[in-house]
């Protein structure tokens, strides 16, 4: 009998799992991009991730010019450029996924990912956009750009803020947990 109820448990089990991906088939990994290393290091754990389960990627940038590191996207203007903000960051998100795409041929997710730019307070646009999109997880740099980790345990980071207020699950990717270029 103890066999006939391990096998019993052993199907339920199973279609546990089977419903638990049919829960998440189709349903994109949302990674923030903010083009910092740890930002790199999310968007490679989110291609593994995305590839690993059969899952689109979907990169979300969020323009927004933060008090604790003003003038961001003026770094990439040159002087008699008078562009609206969402133009330049758009260019940038486009140069960062080049980058990442000749730096990470290995994960092809990342080439075939549909791109976001949206304007505003990252930590709430990037709620928004994965419960709109139907997002079954959110990958996240563990450090704000211009800022350390000290920084980030004083203020608090989009990570922890997501972390604490998303019914979605939450990955928080730390620069260290980069592989290298040639890793896959």
């Amino acid at each position: 009998q103890n066999v006939e109820t391990s096998q019993s448990h052993k199907g339920n089990l199973d279609m546990s799992l089977e419903a638990a991906t049919e829960l998440t088939l189709g349903r994109p990994l949302l990674v923030a991009v903010a083009f910092t290393p740890a930002c790199e290091a999310a968007l490679v754990a989110g291609a593994r991730r995305a590839e690993a389960v059969h899952a689109p990627l979907l990169m979300v940038h969020v323009v927004h010019e933060s008090g604790d590191h003003p003038g961001f996207y003026g770094q990439a203007r040159r002087p008699d450029d008078v562009r609206p903000v969402n133009d330049i960051a758009a260019e940038m998100l486009d140069r960062f996924i080049q980058e990442m795409i000749a730096k990470y041929p290995q994960w092809p997710a990342i080439a075939e990912a549909e791109r976001v730019l949206v304007a505003g307070v990252p930590d709430h646009r990037i709620l928004e956009v994965a419960k709109i999109r139907g997002a079954q997880q959110i990958l996240v740099g563990e450090s704000a750009p211009g800022r350390s980790a000290a920084m980030n345990r004083i203020l608090g980071s989009v990570g922890d803020w997501l972390s604490r207020h998303s019914r979605i699950p939450v990955q928080r990717v730390a620069a260290d947990d980069l592989p290298s270029a040639g890793a896959s």
